[in-house]
């Protein structure tokens, strides 16, 4: 039997051959044209370009499952949820459907089935045209949010702060969007992994910086919480009661983000079935000694860790990571220099004499920080401390 494997240019670092070496199967591995393809270990394997929105990937994998006998389908991705369970459906493969993965890739489908099922949100309207947007605002007021009904990283996303503001935006620029009312609160991610339908593992973060904050050109930051932080219990609480409602895979990740208001009500944003992006896979990694990832991964291959193996709940270590966002200006050259030995990660993910403007989203950045510190306090003052060092040893022109 075989695998098929569809993979976007950041999951680079997944090493499926090593993962998945005791079911001796072949793997098909249909990926972005920037993978180094020679040194993959793969019994196939094919580029494309673009990869997001590619119809010649999906002929390629039609054909591959019509003439091959696999048996599974990974797609970890957010760009691939979607065509993965389209797949899956079409040619009868386990795993998760469309209908699983539109629910939540599809933000308008989510918060319908949340609000059904009684689960806090916020009051939102799917947009057809600009009567039905002001209507709203007269109903709810200001602030607004006006978000695309399937992207992430809040790539997109408009906060709308009066009347003048709604009708000066272009009505192509609304229709089939989300609209729904601004929740004043402070923000908190909660990431895990599901398998045979029970959460694993599952430990609460909060982002330092709020998830527009690149519209102002700041950096995206997180921690996560301490162990005995009074909020941890209660977003995990929360997270799995949003997992019970939702259509969840069997087995899967999940990043879901949560609000916690002034009234110290908890708010589901949204939630994703797959793994958060930023450091979040990394940071759980060195936190834990664990990779979510590769237990997602190899339950859906029907490998699984001994039933008495037991799942983390506690961080060996507390960790914040940070993602520089880009200026628009050329890079010249990178901060160098010593760092303190609690800075566990300095990674460039940009190129020296490369052209940016500033980011779209929430995830664009040319480098990332990651730093241990003993309490959520500390932590904070390391990521401004490796921020401020960046910005002051960095050249741009």
């Amino acid at each position: 039997m075989g695998i098929l494997v569809l993979s976007n240019s950041r999951g680079k670092d997944i090493p499926y051959s090593r993962w998945l070496s005791d079911l001796n199967e072949e793997i098909y591995f249909l990926c972005s044209a920037d993978y180094d393809l020679q040194n993959l270990d793969y019994h196939y394997k094919k580029g494309f370009l673009p990869y997001e929105n590619n119809e010649d990937l999906i002929i390629e994998a039609e054909k591959l499952l019509k003439n091959k006998k696999i048996n599974r389908i990974i797609a970890k991705a957010e760009c691939d949820l979607i065509r993965g369970g389209l797949l899956r459906d079409k040619f009868n493969v386990p795993g998760q459907t469309y209908d699983q993965a539109s629910a939540f890739r599809n933000k308008f489908k989510m918060k319908s089935i949340l609000f059904s099922k009684n689960i806090p949100i916020a009051e939102f309207c799917l947009i057809d045209k600009m009567e039905s947007a002001i209507e709203f605002a007269e109903i709810y007021g200001f602030p607004l949010i006006v978000k695309p009904v399937d992207a992430s990283g809040s790539f997109g996303t408009i906060k709308i702060n009066s009347m003048e503001e709604l009708k000066n935006i272009s009505e192509l620029n609304l229709v089939n969007k989300l609209l729904e009312i601004f929740v004043d609160g402070e923000m908190y991610h909660i990431d895990g992994v599901v398998i045979n339908n029970e959460v694993r593992f599952i430990y609460p973060s909060k982002y330092i910086t709020s998830c527009l904050a690149y519209q102002e050109n700041q950096s995206l930051k997180s921690q996560l919480l301490e162990f005995d932080n009074p909020l941890r219990d209660r977003l995990i609480d929360f997270t799995k009661k949003v997992l019970i409602a939702m259509p969840t895979p069997e087995h899967s990740t999940f990043h879901a983000e949560v609000f916690h208001t002034p009234d110290d009500q908890l708010v589901l944003c949204e939630i994703a079935s797959r793994t958060g992006g930023g450091r979040v896979r990394k940071t759980l990694n060195l936190a834990f000694d664990l990779d979510i990832d590769e237990h997602w991964i190899k339950a859906q291959c029907n490998i699984f860790y001994p039933s008495a193996y037991v799942f983390p709940n506690k961080p060996n270590i507390l960790i914040g990571w940070i993602l520089i966002t880009p200026r628009s200006a050329i890079l010249k050259k990178f901060a160098e220099g010593s760092l303190p030995d609690w800075v566990l990660e300095y990674r460039h993910v940009g190129k020296e004499g490369t052209s940016y403007k500033n980011a779209n989203k929430s995830t664009d950045c040319v480098a990332t920080f990651i730093v241990k510190g003993c309490s959520e306090k500390e932590i904070q003052e390391r990521l401004h401390y490796v921020d401020k060092w960046f910005s002051d040893n960095t050249v741009w022109e």
